[in-house]
């Protein structure tokens, strides 16, 4: 029952991880993921399937979620290597495309400092399928070399829709979130529906990450300022 009211009743435990959260860097934190480790990386992954070429108030899904991404990267100490993974920007959501967008799965920029971040931003655009679980899997792999014992790892999902290339992305999360890397998983909701929500709040959930439902560019902004709190702390 609860997901049928979901969007207007915040899940309990997402307001104690957004304290946890607000608290990061804090070393009384019993969640060691949330201290302050030698090296601090980002990995954010974005959605750019056909879906996110919806208008949302003058602009697309997509331009809203580059300038919000491009404005807290942009934030970033030198110090703090970040990356961006995007999917399903090749092909169109057509069935016979189905096979090559669910292949579209991409690090355009790879765990560096920021300077040079906008550059990927202009390097693709929402086209087709939602390859979800399979563009974690690549993330999986990517932080391999990054183990929590010397490592921060923050990574941020920004996706307006659900799995549609047959994966399991809460599986997949669950998986991420206890591999060596131990990334902490925030999940942005961008004007999802009530079954994308469903999917991308279970997967924070398992992951022991935040689920963040954004109406609008406004409320967007709003928990990308939240990520960019910790990066100044």
């Amino acid at each position: 029952m609860y997901w049928l009211v979901a969007e207007n009743y915040p899940n309990p435990q997402d307001t104690i991880k957004k304290w946890e959260f607000a608290s990061f860097g804090n070393p009384d934190l019993p969640d060691e993921r949330y201290h302050f480790k030698e090296n601090y990386n980002i990995e954010v992954i974005l959605d750019a399937s056909g879906s996110m070429a919806a208008d949302a108030g003058g602009k697309t899904r997509m331009n809203l979620a580059k300038e919000s991404i491009d404005e807290f990267l942009a934030q970033a100490p030198e110090e703090v290597n970040v990356s961006l993974r995007v999917y399903g920007h090749k092909g169109t959501g057509a069935d016979s495309d189905k096979e090559m967008s669910c292949g579209a799965i991409e690090q355009v920029y790879g765990f560096d400092s920021s300077e040079d971040f906008q550059d990927a931003l202009g390097q693709f655009d929402p086209k087709g399928w939602t390859p979800l679980a399979d563009a974690l899997k690549q993330s999986e792999d990517a932080l391999k070399k990054f183990d929590a014992e010397n490592n921060t790892n923050l990574i941020y999902v920004v996706s307006d829709g659900i799995e549609t290339c047959g994966g399991d992305p809460v599986e997949v999360a669950e998986s991420l979130s206890e591999s060596n890397a131990q990334p902490i998983i925030n999940i942005i909701g961008f004007q999802t529906d009530a079954e994308a929500q469903k999917q991308l709040e279970q997967m924070a959930d398992v992951s022991g990450g935040i689920f963040a439902k954004a109406d609008d560019q406004d409320q967007l902004q709003e928990e990308f300022e939240r990520a960019e709190e910790v990066l100044e702390a």
